[in-house]
């Protein structure tokens, strides 16, 4: 349930209320539950899910940069290439060409 709420909302503001609000809980208990399971934070798994579409849609479309970011959840292309390089250890631009 929590893998399937990240994979819906990931592009969201808000993905770990949304995953609260699915499974009926308070937010905090929610975000306790899936660093249990999980082994990683909502954050961390929300931007892990968003850098790997991300990479998928840089590689395999040809969609400007800056819509992708956009479309992953991202209010900003700068905010979005910072942290596809700080996850990917390359910039967005580089890994296109």
């Amino acid at each position: 349930i929590i893998e399937n709420c990240i994979l819906l909302h990931f592009a969201s503001d808000n993905t770990s209320a949304q995953i609260a609000k699915t499974l009926n809980m308070s937010n905090r208990n929610c975000s306790r539950i899936v660093k249990n399971l999980l082994g990683k934070s909502v954050s961390k798994l929300v931007t892990e899910q968003r850098m790997h579409i991300a990479k998928a849609l840089i590689t395999k479309t040809d969609r400007q940069l800056c819509d992708i970011a956009e479309s992953v959840g991202y209010k900003t292309y700068v905010a979005f290439f910072t942290a596809f390089k700080k996850h990917y250890g390359i910039s967005p631009n580089l890994l296109r060409q």
